[in-house]
């Protein structure tokens, strides 16, 4: 089992009218099964990168909130959440993603 936590952002404008993150506050910590997806490289012919998905798994855990706009801390690294979150009776279901270069 993993720690995760998923951390909220507030957002404010900046000077172009745009959202920008202010600062994030923890909403919830629990422990969740992770795992590897099969990476991928950038579609984009001048960037050279590989993105892969890690998938997180938290058995019993339902109810939490979770915003496609969350940050999840996987072992204390931040990532963004990517796609939909799926919670169920039997726990929740997210994805989150790592670019490397």
């Amino acid at each position: 089992m993993t720690s995760v936590s998923i951390y909220r952002p507030t957002f404010s404008d900046d000077r172009y009218g745009d959202p920008k993150i202010d600062s994030t506050s923890l909403l919830t910590s629990f422990e969740a099964k992770v795992g590897w997806e099969s990476p991928e490289e950038s579609k984009e012919p001048t960037k050279r990168t590989e993105i892969t998905r890690r998938t997180v798994f938290a058995r019993g855990v339902h109810g939490t909130g979770i915003r496609a706009t969350d940050e999840a801390a996987i072992d204390g690294v931040r990532f963004s959440i990517v796609g939909s979150i799926a919670e169920w009776p039997s726990g929740t279901f997210f994805s989150v993603e790592v670019v490397s270069s």
